[in-house]
């Protein structure tokens, strides 16, 4: 099976010691020996870049001076990333350590990067080759830009944050607000004496009034990616069991507990006290033995009201008119993307498929009915501070909602939006290239 790499090009860092304790590096130049102190903490890659990885792949990261291009440092399989194995899972509160690359490289570096490739070749601590694609990369960081932050690659597809050994996790954003009412898993955290052996895990909601249980139900398909005691974050995963509709569903008494299958039978991982639903939403719930802990997304139903941009939210737009004056090449699609800054892979789109037919010229189209869709692999995690609407003459070959596997031809864009301004019945491209005009479904 491929692997894919997460490169890193090298960053300035706080780094850790070893048996003495964490160690601080002022920088602006990482050594190598500081290289090897970080740790990766947090892990995400998304599922749409191929699909021999839509469900599983072979992970691995690596931390590449900009300067040169040489690999430095590395974390693949023997250093724990084979239990993060699952595109389109967030992973938190990890310690996977980065080792030595064994190859020539330089001694420090004053900027890195990280990159992701779909690897071919050997594991680390071999260093990334030409048998490998490269699937997404970082721009060049300085030491202080890298640590203890979230660093996505340019093109929106994969998430690596690093800390130094020794420090304490970090804390993971909470997921964006649901836009649907319900009760909605957002992160679910546990520890097990035997976490470096994989399991099988299932949760149970289980509404118990007076004492007794009145009603359960089971997330056992939906919980495939958890296999191991660790963090898993942004989940999104709706208790669906119990519906919003219902008149007292906010006050509806549940225990959550979590077990894991064994071959004698399941065995209790952790549960919660029993809180109303109510009590839920919003929170961080502890198991009663301090072996974990859920937390629950918050729920904000009104359209671009969060302060951050929400790709569901994104997903109910549709464009009822589009002006513009850029000319595309022949028989090649026109198709709206959303983008989040700084992104080159865009959230959401709409095309010939969705309803944006019949656009293939420079022209003002009125009455148009294109409903913007997710594109392949996007998934809800943390929301887009600001978004650019793009008009793309797409040369790929193929069409909304897969994702653009090269860069499109830009035929009009609007500037950098925040969720206040949208939807707009004008939204003007810049250069007075045309405008775009929004609605929600």
């Amino acid at each position: 099976m491929k692997r894919i790499l997460l490169a890193l090009i090298a960053l300035p860092l706080l780094s850790c010691g070893s048996e003495s304790g964490p160690v601080t590096i002022t920088g602006p130049i990482l050594d190598i020996s500081e290289a090897t102190s970080l740790v990766v903490d947090q892990f995400y890659v998304n599922s749409g870049m191929d699909d021999e990885f839509s469900k599983t792949g072979e992970f691995a990261i690596y931390l590449r001076d900009a300067g040169t291009g040489q690999d430095l440092a590395c974390a693949g399989g023997a250093e724990g990333m084979v239990k993060l194995a699952t595109p389109a899972t967030y992973y938190g509160d990890l310690d996977v350590a980065l080792r030595e690359i064994e190859s020539t490289h330089p001694e420090s570096s004053a900027r890195l990067q990280i990159v992701v490739v779909e690897k071919d070749s050997e594991d680390c601590p071999k260093p990334i080759n030409a048998d490998d694609d490269i699937a997404g990369i970082s721009k060049a960081l300085t030491i202080e830009e890298i640590l203890n932050k979230t660093i996505w690659t340019t093109n929106g597809l994969v998430a690596v944050t690093l800390r130094a050994q020794g420090t304490k996790n970090l804390t993971i954003s909470a997921m964006v607000p649901s836009l649907a009412s319900g009760l909605f898993l957002d992160k679910l955290s546990f520890t097990r004496e035997d976490s470096e052996k994989e399991g099988r895990y299932f949760l149970i909601a289980e509404r118990i009034e007076n004492g007794k249980s009145l009603q359960s139900c089971q997330l056992n398909d939906s919980l495939e990616m958890v296999k191991y005691g660790m963090t898993y974050a942004a989940l999104g995963l709706p208790i669906s069991c119990y519906a919003s509709t219902d008149p007292d569903f906010s006050q509806i008494p549940l225990k959550m507990s979590l077990w894991q299958q064994l071959e004698s039978g399941p065995q209790l991982v952790g549960e919660t006290e029993i809180r109303t639903i109510a009590n839920f939403i919003g929170e961080k719930v502890l198991f009663t033995n301090d072996q974990g802990y859920l937390s629950f997304q918050t729920v904000a139903t009104t359209p671009f009201f969060s302060s951050v941009v929400r790709l569901a939210e994104l997903a109910d737009l549709k464009a009822t008119a589009l002006n513009y004056s850029s000319t595309p090449a022949a028989n090649t699609p026109v198709e709206l993307h959303i983008f989040a800054d700084g992104m080159s892979s865009s959230l959401v789109c709409a095309g010939k498929p969705q309803g944006l037919s019949n656009v293939a010229s420079p022209g003002n189209y009125s009455n148009l009915d294109a409903g913007f869709v997710a594109v392949t692999g996007q998934k809800e995690l943390f929301g887009s501070s600001n978004v650019t609407i793009k008009l793309v003459n797409r040369t790929d070959g193929k069409e909304c909602p897969a994702a653009l596997s090269n860069t499109p031809t830009e035929l009009a864009s609007t500037s950098s939006l925040t969720s206040s301004v949208l939807p707009s019945n004008a939204l003007t491209f810049l250069n007075n290239a045309g405008s775009v005009s929004l609605s929600l479904k």
